[in-house]
Formats: structure tokens, C-alpha cells, sequence
């Protein structure tokens, strides 16, 4: 009785959780299906306890929730009073893709990283594939890739999504790292 009173709790608050979740326009880059009560979101599945790996899985989680604050964010959020264009090259709005695909600037802390991702996934996708997928795809590789086992992108092959995991979390951090350096840069007083 007992363990059917914690699995009729358990599957309630999923439940709860579940439906919160998809109410939340910042979880868009989130797999919710994979969310449970007791159990930690794959993200965190494959973090060491040591400081550095939880630091890059901080700002992937970050990413994965939709509170990474981007130049797009800021506008939105300041009622375009910011500009949404990226600071480091001025050449178009700074989201998620920008930062992570396209800024010329971060191309040094993305590429060697990148490359590898898209080598373990490459065999999974047909010849051309992967530049014909969407912005919204490509994104959810490095952001939460169960969304593209659920696509029919990537087969379901725990192994695989775990490395894939381990190097996207590493090129967010990356990324990031090169991001957060160049922007105190730009703002030091030049002499």
C-alpha cells in the first residue's frame, strides 16, 4: 500500500511538473518529456562533481532553461531599449544560434569542439542533412539533444547521447568563456 501511495504521488507531481514546464515559453529547448520527479535531467547525468564540470553545467543549464542572457533577451526584456545585435560583430541579432553557430568572434572557442560533435552525430543523419536541418534543430544538438531522438534525428542509444552531452556541454562552456572574455574587453577603458 505504502508503495503505491509514493508511485501515485510520484506520478502526480511528474504530472504537475510536466504541464508547468510546457506552460513556460523558456523551456522551449527542453525535452519535457524526460523531466520525472526524482530524477535529475540528463544534463546533469553525466557532470563530475568536481567544480569546473558543474560550472559548465551551470551555464548549460542556463541555456536549456532560457535564462542565458543574450543581446535578444536583454531587448525583449528592456523593451528594445538594448539593442538585440550581437556586441563582438555587430553583424545580427545575438540569440542562442548566433552565439553558438555564427558569431565570427567565437569561431575559435566553437570550432575544434564542434567539428568533434558533429562527427559522433554525422552517421545518424544522410549526406547534407545536418545544414538542411532548422535553426531550431541545429540548436537543440547542443542545447538538449533527447528532442532530436523524439524528431527521429538521432536514435535513442544512451551512449551516444551521452557523449554527445559531454561535448556539447564542453562547447557551450567554451563558448561562453570566450563570449564573457571578449565582452570585459570591449569594455575596458581604451588607452
Amino acid at each position: 500500500m505504502e508503495r503505491q501511495v509514493k508511485i501515485a504521488l510520484a506520478e502526480k507531481w511528474t504530472s504537475t511538473l510536466k504541464s508547468e514546464c510546457a506552460s513556460k515559453s523558456t523551456l522551449g529547448n527542453c525535452h519535457i518529456d524526460t523531466l520525472s520527479t526524482g530524477k535529475t535531467h540528463p544534463v546533469w547525468d553525466t557532470v563530475a562533481s568536481c567544480i569546473k564540470d558543474v560550472r559548465k553545467g551551470v551555464v548549460k543549464a542556463r541555456l536549456l532553461t532560457g535564462t542565458y542572457m543574450t543581446q535578444t533577451l536583454k531587448s525583449k526584456y528592456s523593451s528594445d531599449k538594448i539593442s538585440p545585435t550581437c556586441p563582438l560583430c555587430n553583424g545580427e541579432d545575438e540569440d542562442l544560434h548566433h552565439i553558438l553557430f555564427r558569431c565570427e568572434h567565437l569561431w575559435s572557442a566553437r570550432f575544434p569542439i564542434l567539428d568533434e560533435l558533429l562527427e559522433e552525430v554525422s552517421p545518424h543523419f544522410e549526406p547534407g542533412e545536418w545544414h538542411r536541418l532548422s535553426k531550431e534543430s541545429q540548436l537543440q544538438l547542443i542545447v538538449d539533444s533527447q528532442l532530436l531522438v523524439t524528431s527521429g534525428h538521432l536514435p535513442d542509444d544512451s551512449e551516444l547521447l551521452q557523449r554527445v552531452e559531454v561535448k556539447s556541454r564542453q562547447l557551450v562552456y567554451n563558448v561562453h568563456c570566450r563570449r564573457m572574455m571578449l565582452l570585459s574587453q570591449s569594455r575596458l577603458p581604451r588607452s
